[in-house]
């Protein structure tokens, strides 16, 4: 921001310094003052400012976006609209967040119930089951080790037997149908699939047979073994209770389900944009059906319950400014309506644009009923010193040589030199704090003339 930085004065001048000056004049000689303005010293208020110009900014700026990528389904309100804090103001389609967050609640509580499973140790019926499960695990190995009886031997030859006369029975049907040629095709086939299924039954049976009769395998056993090894384990962990290691897992499950139901439940959360202050809602750039992203601005939102404007200042005039300074503001919109403010915040580090060192500046607006709007263009005065009832001359009139500052005066019609010290200065006038008196008449400036005119002056 491209900054100026003036002095400015503000003079209250005493009654008679018109008086003065006429006096002045008409004590000069007609000729050898001719051409030269004069002016009077003069008492009164001289105010010392640091100007800079920015643009008016309500309280608080938001530009709100969601926090996840859908399709719009709500806006809620329009330009110009008053919200309040936490107010719902557009939603985008959230069905798939919401599926997301029905499953992680489902995920914590299974591993909830688990994990309270393992506190609480097993119930009575848990433990029969198991005992249960042992026993009989332990049986069926024990008929295996054990084998098939002479009886049960014979039952399997004699279904075997019974399964073959079955198959010749089938057999015989199926020629004496298919021979006839009188059997419709539909009768033939039945005849050839009642074979068919009589073959299979046969099959099943001598394999029966040959495994009653030669006893389970290696294999059969092994496995038996390890069922009822299993079966054991089983129940040596529900009778001594979880272990501490297993508990820890347990609680680790929960802790993770309960981090991804959080996460879920955060992405949902970001389906809906909300107020995240009370202000006036400045800018709408969504419609519903659109399809935005993370980065796509939807909705402005400001607070104008007060402004304050943003300056630059350089590292040559931040020294004189402090926090609670008093400024005067003029809008560009309401150049005849200046209005007031204070410092509220200085940066505390600057930045550096095109060679020159910046300063942020704050300035508050006090309350007014000019009708301000954000974004204005403001020139800003921060007044950084004022004094009253001090002796003020132009600043044209001050000049400055090896020997220090000095003006000319009129002392009997004749210019002469008057070294001063001077004070406070702006774009006018500067104050004189030894020199000078007041009334006295000085030299602002003295007309041109040839450089071999003889000169007028005092000195």
């Amino acid at each position: 921001m491209r900054k100026i930085i003036t002095i400015a004065l503000s003079v209250v001048l005493l009654a008679g310094l018109a008086i003065l000056a006429s006096q002045a004049m008409r004590a000069a000689p007609g000729a050898s003052l001719a051409g030269y303005e004069l002016a009077p010293v003069e008492r009164g208020e001289i105010v010392a400012t640091v100007n800079a110009t920015g643009s008016v900014a309500p309280r608080s700026r938001a530009v709100l976006a969601f926090a996840a990528t859908g399709r719009i389904a709500e806006i809620n309100v329009s330009v110009g609209d008053r919200v309040q804090a936490g107010q719902k103001l557009a939603t985008i389609d959230a069905r798939e967040m919401q599926q997301a967050v029905a499953q992680a609640e489902a995920l914590l509580r299974a591993s909830q119930a688990r994990l309270e499973e393992l506190r609480r140790g097993p119930s009575p019926d848990q433990v029969n089951a198991a005992k249960a499960s042992v026993a009989s695990a332990q049986e069926y190995l024990n008929v295996l080790n054990a084998g098939a009886s002479p009886r049960e031997v014979e039952i399997a030859r004699l279904r075997w037997e019974q399964a073959k006369d079955e198959l010749w029975k089938a057999q015989s049907y199926r020629d004496a149908t298919c021979g006839n040629p009188q059997v419709s095709e539909a009768a033939k086939d039945q005849s050839r699939a009642a074979v068919a299924a009589a073959e299979m039954a046969a099959e099943i049976a001598r394999l029966q047979y040959e495994q009653v009769r030669d006893g389970p395998s290696v294999t059969d056993i092994r496995a038996a073994e390890a069922q009822l090894a299993e079966a054991q384990a089983n129940l040596a962990r529900l009778t001594s209770g979880a272990s501490a290691q297993e508990i820890r897992a347990a609680q680790a499950q929960v802790d993770q389900n309960l981090a991804a139901l959080e996460q879920a439940r955060l992405r949902l959360e970001g389906t809906t944009l909300t107020a995240p202050f009370d202000g006036v809602v400045v800018a709408v750039n969504g419609h519903i059906g659109e399809l935005v992203s993370v980065t796509t601005p939807v909705i402005t939102l400001a607070d104008l319950s007060a402004y304050h404007i943003d300056v630059e200042i350089d590292e040559a005039s931040i020294g004189r400014v402090e926090i609670g300074q008093e400024a005067q503001i003029v809008l560009d919109a309401f150049p005849d309506k200046p209005l007031r403010g204070r410092v509220s915040r200085i940066a505390p580090a600057g930045t550096l644009s095109q060679g020159v060192v910046n300063y942020g500046v704050t300035v508050d607006l006090e309350p007014t009923e000019v009708a301000v709007k954000a974004d204005m263009t403001a020139s800003v005065s921060i007044v950084i010193a004022r004094k009253a009832n001090v002796l003020l001359v132009p600043n044209r009139s001050v000049r400055r040589d090896r020997l220090g500052r000095y003006v000319e005066i009129v002392v009997d019609n004749q210019i002469k030199r008057q070294d001063v010290e001077t004070g406070l200065s702006n774009e006018t006038h500067t104050e004189v704090s030894k020199g000078l008196t007041e009334g006295m008449v000085v030299v602002v400036s003295a007309p041109r003339q040839s450089p071999f005119a003889p000169s007028t002056s005092g000195r």
